[in-house]
């Protein structure tokens, strides 16, 4: 708003039967969270993420290994992603509520951030599973089966790894130790 980042509510619409969305009258207490932006803008703060993300980056420095973080999401920035799903298709977030499923895209940078420990990525997932050599287990797959399978193989692949389905719409973040070396597939060498 033009006095600072506002919270969206959800509150009672006039009618008294169907919710609305609201602006709380104050100001949030997770501003020093957000960048500047103008009016209008929206974002979406995480916080059970990045608290999360904290307590295994803190074990993860302690104990050592890696976390793997695999979701759909954006790197870095703010956006607002909250959406409805239901019965496989979009819908109104405030519509029916209880029978609708919600998210949001996730903010990978905010998480690498919040690990303190040291982070590789985000990448996208396609990217992150060709280096791992998904191409070269698609063809071994493929080399001894049917040809409903091959199609079945192929079908799989592409909603993993092409940038119209989850390729580019899942990002990878690895999270570690500071002890180990770098994590499969994240080296453009791979």
């Amino acid at each position: 708003t033009a006095q600072g980042w506002r919270e969206r509510m959800v509150g009672l619409a006039p009618d008294g039967e169907s919710f609305v969305f609201a602006l709380a009258p104050g100001g949030t207490p997770f501003s020093p969270y957000l960048p500047d932006a103008p009016e209008g803008a929206q974002a979406e703060i995480g916080e059970a993420g990045r608290t999360l993300v904290a307590a295994i980056g803190a074990r993860l420095v302690r104990d050592g290994g890696w976390a793997l973080i695999v979701d759909y999401g954006y790197d870095s920035g703010a956006a607002a992603s909250l959406q409805a799903v239901r019965g496989h298709r979009q819908a109104s977030i405030l519509d029916r509520p209880g029978e609708t499923d919600l998210s949001a895209h996730v903010d990978f940078a905010a998480l690498a951030a919040a690990a303190k420990a040291p982070t590789f990525g985000p990448i996208a997932q396609g990217d992150f599973l060709r280096r791992l050599g998904i191409l070269q287990r698609a063809q071994s797959l493929k080399a001894r089966a049917t040809e409903s399978q091959r199609a079945a193989v192929d079908a799989a692949l592409a909603r993993l790894i092409a940038p119209d389905q989850m390729g580019t719409l899942f990002r990878v973040l690895a999270v570690g130790d500071g002890r180990s070396t770098q994590p499969a597939g994240f080296s453009e060498a791979e």
